[in-house]
């Protein structure tokens, strides 16, 4: 049973166990870059689409084409 308690928490002087890495992760600093902007709804896809002269379904899944032109769009 000992052997158990030391698998599951190695240093028994801590008050309680942590995930494994936890505690590391926290205080290490993060190397990766910032997370990128949420993407729009369709919707709003939609209607810039739109506003651009595409023609786009009321419903449904937008073409990827789409989405490229409005990714394009929003880097100039």
């Amino acid at each position: 049973m000992d052997e158990l308690l030391v698998a599951v928490n190695p240093d028994p002087e801590s008050s309680s166990p942590s995930p494994s890495g936890a505690a590391r992760d926290a205080a290490t600093p993060a190397t990766s870059p910032a997370p990128a902007a949420p993407e729009p709804t369709t919707s709003e896809v939609r209607a810039w689409a739109r506003a651009q002269g595409f023609t786009v379904p009321d419903r449904g899944r937008l073409r990827p084409d789409v989405w490229q032109a409005w990714r394009d769009a929003q880097q100039q």
